[in-house]
């Protein structure tokens, strides 16, 4: 290759990487990618999950129940940072595995999947009616997929 098509090689290169560094500072600053608003149901965001208001007040209430004087805005603060951490850590245990590793975890949640599922038949908010129901819902929508020396039942 010649010297002439060796700088417009470097020059292609080098308007690349300029775009590239370019398109990255624009993404970091949020002008490619901007941060989805918060809906009005929502009082912050933690990694796109957003932490409902209804969530926050019941913990507001739950404070107030305990508290002898009157919430402040440092109570409110530390209420929205609490549910903050605690969302970080459902989402580390998530993204770890921990859910599907740990036996404890797993049918901890399980316990409370069901139980408020329960409460949505009771109340007549579930379509599906009873448990078993909803359970053959999920399995309509769901991509389940057997192993070929499994027979499947």
């Amino acid at each position: 290759m010649n010297s002439i098509g060796n700088q417009q090689s470097l020059r292609i290169l080098a308007v690349g990487a300029l775009l590239g560094i370019l398109l990255g500072a624009l993404n970091i600053s949020g002008w490619i990618t901007p941060s989805q608003p918060l809906s009005e149901t929502s009082i912050a965001s933690v990694n796109s999950t957003q932490i409902r208001l209804l969530e926050y007040q019941r913990a507001i209430n739950m404070l107030a129940s305990d508290k002898r004087s009157a919430i402040t805005e440092q109570d409110r603060d530390l209420v929205l940072q609490r549910l903050i951490d605690e969302e970080l850590l459902v989402q580390h245990g998530i993204d770890s595995g921990l859910i599907r590793s740990d036996l404890t975890v797993r049918g901890m949640a399980l316990q409370s999947v069901l139980a408020g599922i329960m409460v949505e038949i009771k109340a007549g908010n579930n379509q599906q009616g009873t448990l078993e129901d909803y359970v053959n819902s999920l399995k309509r929508s769901a991509d389940i997929e057997w192993s070929a020396s499994w027979e499947q039942p």
